[in-house]
């Protein structure tokens, strides 16, 4: 039990492991008790030539661990194939088992007797489910035209949600022009024409009189989102996430928008005029 547990090996069948064990003890046993013997001599004659006692050994002999045991395996292989040969086998075994495990019997009757009867049995299982779906009623097949009707009929939960090229694209462009990046890299020559057309509610004649430095400047105490790129950008997505109100649209138009539940888009596309851009569209030549 404790050589056929140390053995174990799922790919090989227990017949196999069976023989290995049984070869090992009846027929590898004695030739691995012969090449041990063999170094047992080389090392008691050592210690006789070199009029040395022989020394204690802490572990067993190994069989082949050395070129000298190594040479003996092959001859002791070949020495016991002998009783293997075709006279030798004529003379132990009958002819009728002869013939039953030739090499001809074995390649027309096939070499796993187990595998084919298991797919016998796949080929069956599989021919009785498809009869009985072909019998049955749930798997009959619908017309091509009733498949047509149904589908049309159906409808997701994601359809409202999901938008189109045009939508992506317009929000893309939302996103880009509520950066400071995106007004740093706009020459001066064409920044307060494009800054009037993008954010018209933040173009004052104030704003008019400025530089483009001070509009872009980090923001200090004195600096508010009349006045300040940076803060007015902050506080239009600040009103489109719900953290400020609406103090960039009139009265009127802020209860129009929340009646109407405007969303986070809407709120950018109010307060950020994208097609009226020059200048956004030679950026996105530019990251293409």
């Amino acid at each position: 039990h404790g050589v056929e547990r140390n053995a174990y090996n799922s790919q090989a069948s227990h017949d196999m492991r069976d023989s290995r064990t049984n070869y090992i003890a009846n027929e590898e046993y004695a030739n691995r008790r012969e090449r041990r013997q063999c170094i047992l001599e080389i090392e008691a004659s050592k210690a006789v030539s070199t009029e040395q006692s022989k020394k204690q050994r802490t572990s067993s002999v190994k069989h082949n661990d050395r070129k000298v045991t190594q040479q003996m395996i092959g001859g002791q292989l070949l020495e016991d194939s002998k009783q293997y040969t075709t006279e030798q086998l004529a003379q132990r075994l009958p002819e009728d088992i002869r013939q039953k495990f030739s090499i001809k019997s074995i390649v027309k009757r096939g070499t796993d007797v187990g595998k084919k009867a298991l797919g016998e049995k796949k080929v069956e299982h599989a021919e009785s489910v498809a009869r009985m779906k072909r019998e049955s009623t749930t798997f009959s097949q619908t017309p091509f035209e009733d498949l047509i009707e149904d589908a049309q009929k159906l409808e997701t939960a994601n359809d409202l949600a999901w938008k189109s090229k045009d939508a992506i694209k317009h929000a893309k462009q939302l996103n880009t022009v509520l950066t400071k990046s995106y007004w740093n890299r706009i020459k001066v020559d064409c920044f307060f024409e494009e800054l009037e057309k993008v954010f018209p509610c933040f173009y004052t004649p104030t704003v008019s009189r400025m530089t483009k430095t001070a509009l872009l400047q980090r923001p200090t105490s004195a600096c508010s989102a009349k006045n300040n790129l940076n803060l007015f950008i902050k506080l239009v997505k600040d009103i489109a996430e719900g953290k400020a109100p609406n103090t960039l649209s009139t009265k009127r138009r802020a209860q129009q928008l929340k009646r109407a539940k405007a969303t986070k888009l809407d709120l950018w596309a109010e307060f950020a005029n994208v097609e009226a851009s020059e200048y956004l569209s030679v950026v996105e030549e530019k990251a293409f």
